[in-house]
């Protein structure tokens, strides 16, 4: 999901776009290249933030509104098919759970 389709998928369904977290979850996102110089986008971001230890250090920076939008953000990119509140116990806890989770 793209960075405006996240912040307005938040603002339904919470009242804020919650630009910061979406920004924060992305950091490493798109990865510059030696060959062409310019930036690609790299899938494997999401080992780095999108677990349960990103979403408490975002509770920590922005409180829980912001920590409930990255739930929200997580999971939409990890099942772009749709989820189901009980979905939210598959977040992996951490970047080697997440890296377990893809068969790494």
């Amino acid at each position: 999901m793209r960075f405006e389709e996240h912040c307005q998928r938040c603002h339904a369904l919470l009242g804020d776009r919650f630009d910061q977290v979406h920004i924060w979850l992305d950091h490493f996102a798109y990865v510059p290249s030696t060959l062409t110089h310019e930036a690609y986008y790299d899938p494997m971001h999401r080992q780095y933030r999108h677990h349960v230890q990103g979403i408490i250090e975002i509770r920590q920076k922005w409180g829980q509104p912001a920590a409930t939008a990255a739930v929200v953000h997580i999971l939409d990119d990890l099942f772009p098919g749709g989820w189901a509140e009980e979905d939210a116990i598959r977040i992996p806890w951490n970047q080697s759970e997440y890296l377990r989770m893809l068969g790494h």
